[in-house]
């Protein structure tokens, strides 16, 4: 079980994941016009139109359960919380509903009777079609981006173990929406900042202790307040505190950063990678 609970990147960016579903479409459209597998040679006519269908149809259904599953399951389609396993059942899902939707646009067509026979063979087509290239391109991908944060992270960690100790001068006040609840605190003594809802999260040392209070209002507000550096907007939940960072450990997913006296471990999404390598290693 072990493999299944590796860590796996998710698209986040919902640009990516329209590009991918095209891609996967143009794909399909190609492989279809170009082998005409599957009794699609006998079509006297017009064929680049029906492979264009099935492409269609292929991208359709992976938006269709992506943004649909965000909406119905928003807590499993979580950037921290996705693994390979997981990536496998999306996958499963994805080829069945695109089974069902290539067997319907072939019946509409008027290729053949609707029949659960039927189902299984074109089920059976479109794993020999997306089982190769989904599996082949989710191992190299797995293992690329796994070996390339783990090492970025040994770097970063070297710097930060040799860097010198220093204090961020200044102070950071901050305020609830209402200016109800506030805080004044040391610039290097404010950690990070989680977003939950409507609400903000500020986690803070004092002493040899991590305290945390909570404000009401957007991270989007606090992050025009703070000073850049050393925080940085890592993630669309989370704010840090760059020279706060104790260790970073890297995976497919990208980086997750520890901060001493608290076990509170925050992910760095992929595309934010670049800026904080840039700021951690100024």
């Amino acid at each position: 079980m072990k493999p299944l609970l590796k860590p796996f990147p998710i698209e986040t960016e919902r640009s990516h994941v329209v590009r991918k579903s095209l891609v996967f479409g143009l794909f399909v459209f190609l492989f279809l016009l170009i082998f005409q597998p599957f009794g699609l040679s006998e079509i006297e006519s017009g064929i680049w139109l029906y492979c264009l269908g099935y492409g269609a149809i292929t991208t359709l259904c992976m938006l269709v359960f992506r943004f649909l599953g965000e909406v119905v399951f928003p807590s499993y389609f979580q950037e921290q919380t996705w693994t390979v396993g997981r990536e496998i059942i999306a996958t499963m899902i994805n080829i069945f509903l695109i089974a069902g939707g290539n067997l319907l646009f072939s019946v509409w067509m008027g290729f053949f009777a609707l029949t659960p026979a039927l189902f299984i063979l074109f089920l059976f087509f479109t794993l020999a079609i997306a089982i190769f290239p989904v599996a082949l391109g989710a191992a190299l991908k797995q293992s690329s981006l796994d070996r390339a944060h783990r090492r970025g992270s040994a770097e970063i960690n070297e710097n930060i173990e040799g860097r010198a100790v220093h204090r961020e001068v200044g102070q950071i006040r901050l305020s609830d929406d209402d200016g109800n609840q506030s805080l004044s605190v040391d610039t290097d003594g404010l950690i990070f900042l989680e977003s939950a809802d409507n609400y903000v999260k500020a986690y803070f040392r004092k002493g040899d202790e991590v305290k945390s209070v909570i404000f009401r209002g957007a991270l989007s507000r606090m992050e025009e307040e703070l000073p850049t550096p050393p925080f940085l907007r890592c993630h669309r939940s989370y704010i840090v505190n760059v020279s706060a960072v104790g260790k970073v450990s890297g995976n497919a997913r990208g980086y997750e950063l520890s901060f001493p006296h608290t076990h509170k471990r925050i992910p760095v999404a992929r595309r934010r990678i670049e800026v904080f390598n840039q700021q951690v290693n100024r």
